[in-house]
């Protein structure tokens, strides 16, 4: 972890709110991380943001609603982090498959954000319908999950808590017969002791059902 002294690049206020920040070259966050963000100028620490874009060319990243109102293009913050475990695409994967049960898919699409597209196929399926998305993405409806899931070698996922056990449910019972493909699931939650202690608030058990901290593990698994 490292604090360092970032700007706000852009505010885009078109749709769902987002703010973009350029950070000193070097500064890597992973979509599904998150960190704290603070006035300099003041002492008290705003709550956790999650990361929803990353271009780390220029170290530049943006964050989603809520966008603080003391936000201003041009304004310094303070950032402390990364925190957690964020998506990890993994080498020589080239059937993704890209789910949301949220009402934005904007993490998902994220994580592809600087994949070659070229020798990829990506495939997502969102409860929404999202806006410019990249043409070469095939959008599926939610009923083609699992047929799609035995189709990919690699499968990132974003939902909120009280989404998983059923989720989890669908999946221990396809995985029975088939072989599941490398999956990392970001999984929504309120971290009322931000990981200092063992709340168990954001407790969920994996497929190995093994208790998971996703204020430590998380917020993105292994599933």
């Amino acid at each position: 972890m490292r604090s360092v002294i970032c700007k706000v690049d852009e505010i885009f206020l078109n749709g769902m709110a987002t703010a973009r920040i350029k950070c000193p070259l070097g500064f890597a966050i992973s979509p599904g991380q998150t960190f704290f963000i603070s006035d300099p100028k003041i002492t008290n620490k705003f709550p956790l943001q999650k990361v929803a874009v990353l271009d780390q060319i220029n170290s530049t990243f943006s964050i989603l609603d809520p966008i603080p109102d003391w936000f201003y293009p041009g304004k310094e913050i303070l950032v402390d982090g990364p925190f957690g475990s964020g998506f990890t695409i993994p080498t020589g994967a080239n059937k993704i498959l890209l789910f949301s049960l949220r009402s934005s898919a904007n993490l998902v699409l994220s994580i592809i954000k600087n994949q070659n597209k070229a020798n990829t196929k990506i495939c997502l399926i969102s409860s929404q319908s999202e806006q410019s998305i990249d043409p070469i993405i095939e959008l599926l409806p939610q009923q083609q999950f699992l047929e799609a899931l035995i189709w990919a070698d690699y499968c990132a996922i974003e939902m909120n808590k009280p989404q998983f056990p059923i989720l989890q449910d669908q999946m221990v019972v396809f995985s029975q017969k088939n072989n599941l493909p490398p999956i990392q699931i970001y999984i929504n939650s309120e971290t009322p002791c931000n990981g200092i202690t063992t709340c168990g608030v954001c407790t969920i058990k994996n497929r190995q059902n093994k208790v998971v901290y996703l204020c430590k593990d998380g917020p993105v698994i292994n599933y």
